[in-house]
């Protein structure tokens, strides 16, 4: 059984005298820069328009954040480390523009240093804003990616090699913010590209073969890599998610705990009101049932023993941006390592984001396979059990990426991805009514002490 955690708390509310944690879904307010508990979210403390920047305060917005790291960062120190590891060719820094938004991802921006080969690499900052991470998990994601990168070119994946990397607050760090120096791919992202089915089928190839390439890097435990101080390469805790549910648990010996591990994660978040806090107590249910499944394997839709290893790393964002491609969809590199892991092989190489039909993944609907099977058929060419492992049923996938990602779900919506995952597992659901199952669901289970307080505060 996997113990209670405590819930960690990124940011507090910003209401003074309010001493709870901020709403991660619900609580962050671009228009006012500020953190907010679930109740002040929306009351009179929380004073600004609440309204979504319009188009020309959102560029601003991030105007404003890019200029503010310009003048930070100190580029000739950069430019000092970049020339001492290429020391026969020039480099310099692109031109800097804040008026532009090509560089600035989700949660990292982006700088490029140009040698006068015509070789670029690029400094790949994480994102400096008010729903930025404190230092010490800003540092332990970039080791976490710095050590994947360093893995990834021992294993032959192509992917950006790392140059070099500083830390935040690290005195020692002379470039002033957080960074990391790595290759830059040619190349565009496969995701939106209209391409014909010859070009997707010369794609799903050649991703097929560097999974089958990580299939032949079996590790023993489950967890993120990391870089130690030596700056060895060494497979550390779970480092939470793309969704900003931060955590720090593992490494772990079987899969059951993990997945058990992640559950346990949102009911702690939950508790604290810092997920789903308008329908607290039907999520805390949702979770609850799912960690029990976690426990009892139901996640592992291919066979018990994969449940204890060999385990494999999953790129955690492969929804499709993270492959580049060049003009005759040749796989040039795959992008953004953030937040990948080692996990067990139904998962690691079982149906993806790429090959997901989005719309009934998170529309909590049975979705097509067919790009599932596109992609199957591919490893089947390759290595006939990995293609199996693809057309698996998408259990992890629609249970990871459903209620773990769908923060921004209504109950209704929430409880049509819960009923999708029910029949996922194989339950029946033909006649089910949310309401009854929560009410069995809750008699059940009434010695659950954090599920009583729910109650009692949704109740009074």
């Amino acid at each position: 059984m996997t113990a209670q955690c405590p819930s960690p708390r990124l940011w507090s509310c910003s209401v003074n005298g309010c001493s709870a944690a901020s709403a991660i879904d619900v609580g962050a307010c671009e228009c006012c820069c500020s953190h907010y508990c679930w109740q002040h979210v929306d009351s009179p403390d929380h004073t600004c328009e609440k309204e979504p920047l319009d188009e020309d305060a959102w560029y601003g917005a991030r105007a404003a954040e890019l200029h503010a790291v310009y003048e930070r960062m100190q580029d000739t120190a950069l430019l000092e480390i970049a020339q001492g590891l290429r020391p026969n060719v020039p480099c310099e820094m692109a031109p800097k523009d804040t008026t532009s938004s090509a560089m600035l991802g989700g949660m990292h921006m982006h700088m490029e240093v140009c040698f006068a080969d015509g070789i670029s690499w690029l400094a790949r900052i994480p994102r400096m804003n008010f729903q930025s991470f404190p230092s010490d998990i800003t540092n332990a994601l970039l080791l976490s990616e710095c050590g994947t990168l360093r893995w990834l070119e021992g294993a032959n994946i192509p992917a950006p090699r790392l140059h070099a990397y500083g830390l935040q607050g690290d005195a020692a760090n002379k470039v002033g913010i957080p960074y990391m120096l790595i290759d830059k791919l040619p190349g565009r992202p496969f995701l939106g590209l209209d391409a014909s089915p010859a070009q997707k089928e010369r794609v799903y190839t050649a991703l097929a073969r560097i999974l089958a390439t990580l299939k032949q890097h079996p590790l023993d435990k489950i967890g993120c890599f990391t870089l130690s101080p030596d700056e060895q390469v060494q497979l550390g805790p779970v480092l939470g998610d793309r969704a900003g549910t931060h955590y720090h648990d593992g490494p772990f010996d079987d899969a059951k705990t993990y997945y058990a591990s992640w559950c346990e994660h949102h009911l702690a978040l939950i508790a604290d009101r810092q997920l789903y806090a308008q329908y607290a107590v039907d999520a805390y249910v949702m979770f609850a049932f799912l960690k029990e499944q976690a426990l009892a394997g139901a996640w592992n839709c291919v066979a018990p023993e994969h449940d204890s290893g060999p385990f494999y790393l999953k790129h955690l964002d492969d929804k499709g941006d993270h492959i580049f491609v060049d003009e005759d969809f040749n796989i040039t590199g795959i992008i953004d390592w953030s937040f990948a892991r080692v996990v067990p092989l139904y998962e690691a190489f079982g149906p993806s984001l790429l090959t997901a039909d989005l719309n009934g993944l998170f529309g909590g609907v049975p979705g097509d396979r067919v790009e599932d099977e596109l992609l199957a058929t591919k490893l089947d060419g390759i290595v006939p059990s990995l293609g199996a492992v693809a057309r698996s049923a998408d259990i992890v996938r629609r249970l990871t990426f459903g209620p773990g990602l769908g923060m921004g779900f209504t109950k209704d919506e929430a409880v049509a991805s819960f009923k999708a995952m029910l029949a996922t597992l194989g339950l029946e659901t033909s006649n089910f009514d949310w309401e009854s199952w929560r009410m069995e669901y809750l008699r059940s289970h009434q010695h659950d002490i954090r599920l009583q307080l729910l109650e009692d505060r949704e109740s009074g």
